[in-house]
């Protein structure tokens, strides 16, 4: 049994446990939010397909500010699907939003050493998938909303050394929570890293190997958006690229 819950101060968070006479029995916990908040207010359903399926709400930087400029203050993240599986939880982005995705195209890329650049068509709302082979790489990741002097960007990818999941805010615009957050995940024996990022205006959210995944809002003020795949030796393979219907106009 899966047991959403938030907590103000350290955002979503989650129970894995067993119900027995109306009680859960908590045998483990995991977050969605590790450094801040930002990732908060956990909603869940159950559709006719027996889905679990959940969204959030992304926090601002300064919810007063946007208060006073737009009368609103956060927003929605696209929606995922919980499931157990080797009493282990797994989370991918759910199937329909394969739905707003088209142009897709196959971008061949290989090894990478420092960083290349990836031909996206509108970087302010794509989706970028690769299934990544680190070899003796140390770290592999791709940069979004990046700009053409690279003084912004905003960097998602997994630190094989240290085991964690990365998502590097500290460049990503004047404005917005510029940090860099970290989620633990590890790859296993002769696994390759399936990575899935969303970019959709001012959302960001990654995605590996349907086991971990971080969701926030970053505000860059270039208008040109670049995105480039980084590495010290890791082979990118084949990368699938698309845009995406914008589903926020913020």
């Amino acid at each position: 049994m899966l047991q959403l819950f938030i907590a103000h101060n350290r955002g979503a968070q989650y129970f894995i446990g067993k119900e027995v006479n109306e009680r859960l029995l908590i045998e483990k916990h995991g977050r969605m939010s590790w450094k801040d908040n930002s990732c908060f207010a956990p909603e869940a359903l159950i559709d006719d397909k027996n889905r679990q399926i959940s969204w959030f709400w992304l926090l601002d930087d300064d919810p007063e500010s946007f208060f006073v400029r737009d009368g609103w203050s956060g927003i929605f993240s696209f929606p995922r699907c919980f499931w157990l599986e080797d009493d282990e939880l797994h989370m991918a982005p759910v199937d329909e939003l394969d739905r707003i995705c088209f142009n897709n195209k196959l971008i061949s890329v290989g090894l990478v050493n420092d960083f290349m650049t990836i031909p996206v068509v509108n970087g302010k709302s794509c989706r970028i998938r690769a299934c990544i082979s680190q070899g003796d790489s140390s770290y592999a990741a791709f940069r979004v909303m990046a700009d053409e002097n690279g003084a912004e960007y905003t960097e998602v990818g997994v630190d094989f050394q240290t085991k964690l999941l990365y998502f590097d805010a500290t460049m990503s615009g004047a404005t917005g929570r510029r940090i860099r957050e970290e989620a633990p995940f590890a790859l296993k024996d002769g696994e390759v890293l399936n990575i899935d990022i969303f970019v959709d205006k001012s959302i960001v959210e990654v995605y590996v190997n349907e086991r971990q995944a971080i969701c926030r809002r970053v505000f860059p003020a270039s208008t040109s958006v670049f995105a480039h795949a980084i590495s010290n030796g890791a082979d990118f393979g084949v990368v699938r690229v698309c845009e995406v219907f914008p589903t926020n106009f913020y």
